[in-house]
């Protein structure tokens, strides 16, 4: 096992130690994903020409990708 030593005495309390872990991590990188979602989407709601700008942005980042992977070598 990579993250823990089965030749401890106590494996189980080296499972639950590494699962709480990553249970701690995962609720404070969601729940930053979800208050940061959410200020990011009052902003736009807020700003009509801040989304506007936005959503033109990521479009012209996406026909720029779409440009550079036809022109690409197979």
């Amino acid at each position: 096992m990579q993250f823990v030593d089965p030749a401890y005495a106590h494996p189980a309390l080296s499972f639950v130690l590494l699962g709480t872990f990553a249970q701690l991590a995962s609720v404070l990188y969601l729940s930053a994903l979800i208050f940061g979602g959410t200020r990011l989407a009052a902003a736009f709601r807020r700003r009509k020409r801040l989304s506007a700008g936005a959503t033109s942005a990521a479009g012209v980042l996406f026909l720029g990708f779409a440009a550079k992977l036809s022109f690409s070598s197979v």
